[in-house]
């Protein structure tokens, strides 16, 4: 997943990466492949919250986003949109 898997879910091959190497610092995944999201669009659509989630899906609703950050939540702040995932991972010399 972490080379081949970038081909086709860059998204979840980059957190896989950060998740073996990174130091416990944030990490942004690029957000194009979220705006163009059917699944996202159809979420937004059917809830007028302000923060949606946790939103989980099924691997055979969007595989992009399954497998990059099932189980996030959306958050709407005046125009924008922003999807995020709080998990916390220790720095390689922690674990």
């Amino acid at each position: 997943m972490l080379f081949f898997g970038r081909l086709v879910y860059p998204e979840a091959s980059n957190i896989l990466k950060h998740y073996l190497y990174c130091n416990g610092d944030y990490l942004k995944i690029r957000s194009d492949y979220f705006k163009r999201s059917k699944f996202i669009k159809i979420t937004l659509e059917k809830n007028d919250n302000e923060i949606i989630g946790p939103v989980t899906l099924k691997i055979s609703d969007d595989p992009g986003i399954a497998y990059a950050v099932n189980g996030f939540y959306i958050k709407r702040d005046s125009n924008k949109i922003v999807i995020f995932q709080d998990i916390s991972f220790e720095s390689i010399n922690k674990r």
